[in-house]
């Protein structure tokens, strides 16, 4: 994520990753630009960067990036439904 400035979110989150002891940089414009030069970042102050943690690709989750031998799951539930059913 990239701020222009140090708004309360971007505060929040710093202290929300220190307090559950994940890793978070917090990458000022200069490093951004080292680091990514092909970015503009006019009007970036700074970015928040998680090294240890992945991406969750809506496609790719949703079942649009199969590999080979699955199949999508989705489980759903009406409402007053107690079990939930598995959808193929």
């Amino acid at each position: 994520m990239f701020f222009g400035k140090r708004e309360p979110f971007a505060v929040q989150s710093i202290e929300a990753h220190r307090r559950m002891g994940l890793r978070l940089d917090v990458l000022e414009c200069p490093e951004l630009q080292r680091r990514y030069p092909q970015i503009a970042w006019d009007g970036v102050e700074f970015g928040l960067f998680e090294p240890d943690l992945g991406a969750l690709m809506a496609r790719s989750a949703a079942g649009g990036g199969r590999l080979a031998g699955t199949e999508p799951r989705f489980s759903l539930a009406s409402k007053g439904e107690s079990q939930h059913r598995e959808v193929h």
